[in-house]
This record gives C-alpha cells, sequence and structure tokens, in this order.
C-alpha cells in the first residue's frame, strides 16, 4: 500500500543453513571428473558416472564415498527416495564414518517435514563424531574438526527445532508448567553455528527450508565473494577446502555478528550476518506468557489439564467454514492423553485405531492415538460431534460444522483438493509510514474468501508481521503443507519498494512489520526470493495478491481470457500456474475509499460477482486482474495502474462463490 525506491544500503540477515555434504574435496574415488560435474551442476551426468563407478567397485571406501555423493546427486533431482537409499548405503558400507549419511539423512528427513525423524538422524551422526577413533578415521584435506563441528551443529539445531515445536504444542494445550521447562532449556542451551553455504563453486544452489538463511535473505544463486576479510575468487579445489575451513570458525560464536559479501543481480552486496536462530528470542517471550498463566492457575484444579486432548487433521475445515460435499467425510483424528484412550467416536460411531507416526507426535504430547472414519454429509448443515473417552471416564468434546452444498459447487471438488491462503495486513510500521486501512483490507479478504471453500485461512496482522514470522510460513510450512492438487491465495497488503538495478532492471520488495530503511535489502522480502520459494511449492495453482505498489515482478506474460464457460474452466484447471497482481507499479500512490485500499475493494467486488463482466459461477484471477486494473485506472484516472500477469505456468486460479 506504499511504494518507496531504494538505492545501495547493507543488509541485516541471520543465517543458518543446514545442508547435503558431496565428498567433493576428497579425492578418494576413480573417476574424480565426476566431481566436475557436481560443482557445476550437471547432476544427471554425474548420476550416470557415479552408478557406473559404484558397479565396478567392491572397495569398502569407494562404496561409501560413491553413495554418499549419489544420495547427494539424487537429492538434487528431487528423488528423495533414491538419495535416502544411497545414503543409508553409504552408512552400510563404513558404519564408522556413517557421519556423513546421518548428517545427509537428518537434512533430508528436515526437508520432508519430518523434524523429529532429523534430529533421531543427527544424534547417530553425533555419537560417531564424539567416538574417540574419529580423528583416526576422517582424514581429509579441511579442518580435520570441521565434519565433527557440522553434525554438532546440525544435531544442535534440529534439537532446538523439535524442543520449539513442543513447547508451542503445549502452551496450545494449556500445559504451562511443561511449556516453561521446555522454554528455559531452549534459552538456556549451548548452541553451534555452521554457514552451510552448500556452495556449486561458490555459488549458492539450496537453501534448507526454516533455516536462518531461508528466513533472512540469502537466495539461491548469491555467489559468495568474501566472508570477513577472507576473499572466494575462483571455483577450484583448493579454495573450497578454504570456505570449509571459515565455515568451521564460526562453530563456537553463537549470537555474533560477521559480514559477507555476495554477487547478486550484477551487484556486489555487503550483508551482516547475525548467527543466531529467532526461535531463542520467540522463547523468551513465550517463556513470561507461560510463567504468567502458570502462576494463574497454582491455586486451582485444572481438571482440563487432565482431560485428553483432540486434534482433528481431517477435515480441514475449521468450525463453520463451508466446503464442497462428497458422498462421504472422512475424519483423521489425534487424540491423546496423560495415561491411555479408551475410545474416540464421531456422532457416537466408533473410530478405527491405528498408530501414528513420527510427525503425528509433534503435534501432541501425552500417550497418542490416531482416529479414522468415515461418515455421510448431506446437503445443508451437517454437525459432527467428536468424543475422546480415556481410562477414568472423562470426556472431550470437540464440534464440527460443514456446510453441504449440490450443483455447481460440485465442481469445486473437482478442482481443488484444498484450498490455501496466507493473508498479511500491515498498518502499525515502526520505521515507516502507518497505513489507516491495511488491517482492514486483509480481514474482509479473509472473510469473503473464507465463504468460498478456502478450508485452511492463516492471518497474520501488524506486530505478527515481522520478516521472519512471514518467511518462516511462506519458506518453511507451505512447502510441506501443500499438495499437487490445492490452491494458494497469499495476499499481502502494507508498504511496498521497488529498486533500480544496473543495466536497467528492477527488484521489488514487499515490507514485513520490522523492515529497516537503512537496511531493507535483509530485513524485507524480495520478488527474487519469492520466485526461488514457488519452485518448493507443489499447489497446482498460486495466486499472489499484493496491495503494495513496486515493480521489479518478473512476470512472464499477461493478459486474461473474459470467457467463463465448462470447457475453458476444465482447460485452465489441469494446467499449473503461479499469477500475480499488484496495487500498481513503482512511485504510485495507492489509494484508498470507504474504508479500504481502492485497489482491494476492487478484488473484493470480483469476488462477491459485483462485477458484470465476469459476474460468472467461477471466477478466474486474469479475469479479475483485468477488471480490477479497468476500475483502479479509472477511478484515479491512470494515476494508479494495477499490474498482473503469469509468473510460471498456462493455468488459471480459480474462485467460486458459494453465497451468490
Amino acid at each position: 500500500m506504499g511504494c518507496f525506491i531504494k538505492g545501495r544500503s547493507k543488509g541485516l540477515l541471520l543465517l543458518l543453513s543446514v545442508f547435503y555434504i558431496p565428498i567433493i574435496i576428497n579425492s578418494c574415488t576413480p573417476g574424480f571428473w565426476y566431481q566436475h560435474d557436481l560443482i557445476n551442476g550437471d547432476y544427471e551426468k554425474a548420476k550416470e558416472t557415479l552408478e557406473r563407478l559404484l558397479r565396478s567397485t567392491n572397495d569398502k571406501s569407494l562404496i561409501w564415498g560413491i553413495s554418499n555423493d549419489l544420495g547427494v546427486v539424487y537429492s538434487k533431482l528431487n528423488n528423495r527416495v533414491m538419495a535416502k537409499k544411497y545414503y543409508i548405503k553409504s552408512i552400510e558400507a563404513w558404519p564408522e564414518r556413517g557421519y556423513y549419511g546421518y548428517l545427509n539423512l537428518a537434512d533430508l528427513s528436515y526437508y520432508n517435514g519430518q523434524t523429529k525423524e532429523a534430529f533421531e538422524y543427527s544424534k547417530m551422526a553425533k555419537r560417531l563424531v564424539e567416538n574417540p577413533d574419529y580423528e583416526k578415521i576422517e582424514k581429509t584435506g579441511y579442518d580435520i574438526d570441521f565434519m565433527k563441528k557440522l553434525v554438532l551443529a546440525g544435531e544442535s539445531f534440529y534439537r532446538m527445532k523439535v524442543n520449539f515445536d513442543q513447547l508451542r504444542t503445549e502452551i496450545e494445550f494449556e500445559n504451562y508448567k511443561k511449556a516453561t521447562e521446555i522454554a528455559e532449556g531452549i534459552i538456556n542451551t549451548k548452541y553451534y553455528i555452521s554457514i552451510g553455504l552448500n556452495p556449486r563453486g561458490h555459488i549458492i544452489d539450496d537453501i534448507a527450508p526454516g533455516s536462518i538463511a531461508s528466513i533472512n535473505g540469502l537466495i539461491v544463486g548469491d555467489k559468495i565473494l568474501a566472508i570477513e576479510n577472507e576473499s572466494f575468487n575462483d571455483n577450484s579445489q583448493a579454495n573450497q577446502v578454504s570456505i570449509y575451513n571459515w565455515m568451521g570458525k564460526c562453530f563456537d560464536k553463537y549470537g555474533s555478528t560477521v559480514n559477507i559479501t555476495i554477487f547478486r543481480n550484477g551487484r556486489k552486496i555487503p550483508i551482516n550476518i547475525k548467527l543466531a536462530y529467532p526461535e531463542i528470542d520467540q522463547a523468551k517471550m513465550l517463556l513470561q506468557e507461560t510463567k504468567a498463566k502458570l502462576a494463574i492457575n497454582s491455586n486451582k484444579n485444572d481438571q482440563k489439564s487432565f482431560a485428553p486432548m483432540i486434534r482433528v487433521l481431517e477435515p480441514k475445515s475449521a468450525q463453520n467454514v463451508k466446503i464442497s460435499p462428497n458422498q462421504m467425510v472422512t475424519f483423521t483424528i489425534l487424540a491423546s492423553d496423560r495415561n491411555s484412550i479408551k475410545e474416540v467416536t464421531v456422532n457416537e460411531n466408533h473410530c478405527n485405531f491405528s498408530e501414528p507416526d513420527l510427525v503425528d507426535q509433534s503435534i501432541l504430547p501425552g500417550n497418542l492415538g490416531k482416529y479414522t472414519i468415515a461418515l455421510p454429509l448431506h446437503q445443508g448443515k451437517n454437525i459432527y460431534q467428536i468424543v475422546a473417552i480415556n481410562e477414568k471416564g472423562i470426556k472431550t468434546i470437540e464440534k464440527i460444522e460443514i456446510e453441504g452444498y449440490e450443483s455447481n459447487s460440485r465442481k469445486l471438488s473437482k478442482l481443488y483438493d484444498h484450498m490455501v491462503a496466507v493473508v498479511i495486513g500491515i498498518d502499525n510500521y515502526s520505521n515507516f509510514s502507518s497505513l489507516e486501512y491495511a488491517v482492514n483490507d486483509a480481514k474482509s479478504v479473509c472473510e469473503q474468501i473464507s465463504k468460498m471453500g478456502f478450508d485452511n485461512i492463516i492471518p497474520i496482522y501488524n506486530k505478527e508481521a515481522t520478516r521472519a514470522r512471514i518467511m518462516r510460513v511462506l519458506s518453511d510450512e507451505l512447502p510441506g503443507r501443500l499438495g499437487e492438487n490445492d490452491g494458494l491465495l497469499v495476499y499481502f497488503a502494507g508498504h511496498g519498494l521497488t529498486e533500480e538495478l544496473p543495466g536497467n532492471g528492477q527488484e521489488g520488495y514487499i515490507a514485513p512489520v520490522d523492515i529497516d530503511r537503512n537496511n531493507y535489502r535483509g530485513t524485507s522480502i524480495s520478488m527474487t526470493s519469492i520466485h526461488q520459494m514457488i519452485k518448493n511449492y507443489k499447489a497446482k495453482h498460486i495466486l499472489f495478491v499484493f496491495d503494495s505498489c513496486y515493480s521489479g515482478l518478473g512476470l512472464k506474460r499477461s493478459g486474461g481470457s473474459m470467457e467463463i464457460g465448462k470447457r475453458f474452466i476444465e482447460s485452465v484447471s489441469q494446467k499449473k500456474a503461479t499469477q500475480i497482481i499488484t496495487a500498481g507499479g513503482k512511485n504510485e500512490k495507492v489509494h484508498e475509499v470507504n474504508g479500504h485500499g481502492l485497489f482491494t475493494r476492487a478484488f473484493l467486488f470480483a469476488l462477491e460477482g459485483k462485477i458484470k463482466e465476469i459476474d460468472a459461477d467461477f471466477l478466474v484471477a486474469s479475469d479479475i486482474a483485468q477488471a480490477v486494473r479497468k476500475i483502479v485506472t479509472e477511478e484515479t484516472n491512470g494515476l494508479q495502474n494495477p499490474l498482473y500477469g503469469w509468473i510460471t505456468g498456462e493455468g488459471d486460479f480459480v474462485f467460486y462463490n458459494f453465497e451468490k
């Protein structure tokens, strides 16, 4: 909703990145030329060479090195099943040196959203590097302790992540005593750091989701030119040893700040990097909350804490969120208790029990079970009562309402399995001018899309909309949450920026609530980083709607259809697409009217079916964009001109208004 143009500035970001470890420093395998393919990113060619080498040897050290590198190659090719197979093969070939494989398995599990499993693998690696024989085994060209430091830093990172997830779970279920213990443990733990740049040459070709690097500014494609006073100017093997050695120097410098110079978009950019986890500060704030609530409850006999806990995984709808009907609706329920659960029922129908997996175990504390049942879904209001009973006969009851629709609403269920939205609104900036209607606009969008089949809406307003919070959702949570037949909407109302690049290029940024004017590259979110995040989303259709003004969107094409029909919907619904609509270009002032930004008001009109040109059962994003652009441009006499188009794909995001 605001627009600024900025020049050069230092960026501030936080960094800790876990990464896959190729054995590219050791000339331990014949056919050493494959390392050139690894460094240059020709993973298909490297795979063929490595598999041929593996078939030709029985030497355990060669099998170990080749298998580990094959795991790295397959992870780069997004074949995580084969990557896991070869990491395990490397461990089996040389168990005493299995810390490479275990740490790579930890990273692989974390990429799959399995944090607890990642922690277990990292603990296995830690046991091996702490073995007295480690130095006899690990004879390499770099700092002899580097691998040990890398493993200990990885174990430190995953332990923190597991504990922080458990802290949030305990608070959610009001187990404040346990939450206090966990928070104090997180705060008082000594953490180790590894700067995991995963260098291909010196070019970053991977960033671990949820790492501090992914949250705070390094992106795929950045080239590392220097760290502190040490420059890295070529891709030689000796230079690789140098950068690995330097990374090891940060091992016990948690909380300190270093300077890195990167090369991005034709520019040398110095950035100050603070080696710290944002979760630690969050744990400190949560600790104060848990102590306060613990004091309030200290003199009460909190019967609720002894009752079973319930979490409904499916259907993915909160109370009163309306979804399209099927003949049956399947329930997947987690229920836990301090002792054990006797039974779980839905409308007095007994659910089937199954053992929870590792991900389930991270959601609820206590003795946990997973329960499933399929029940009919009828037209109109359906009320489902879920009851969990423990061995003492204490019940926990939860109700879910699902509105069933006939006719056209059934078509939506064929388009998406789930519709997910992240809705961000910021009025109260500390370093930028405040806005008046951004949060109001965001809340209105939430209210409208809740009527349109969105079954998972994540609202983030004002002080919660920090860069770390937004990036954690976009970069860490969404890749594991979205399925291949899902739709994703990301709406942002706040300030936007445009930066001029060399060669007449432009970079766009959205401004979180904690943006620093003098440090905007490290404290804002660039369109380049958004483009990188999109690559990790499985969703079929993705739509970004930004009530902000900037350029540098990186659009592939623009334009729409204005021709809604059955065949058209069937066509666009089968093709993947990532689209964007913004309130205007650089230097354009956003206009407000009747408690809304003009852009968002027009967008809401379109969703509500109030624009004649697109008055149809199904609304596609490209037609909404054209109509919104026409309204805003005309009402501002050309002073504000929304931009829109495709980032990837040929499909079109589809809305359906149930209440029309």
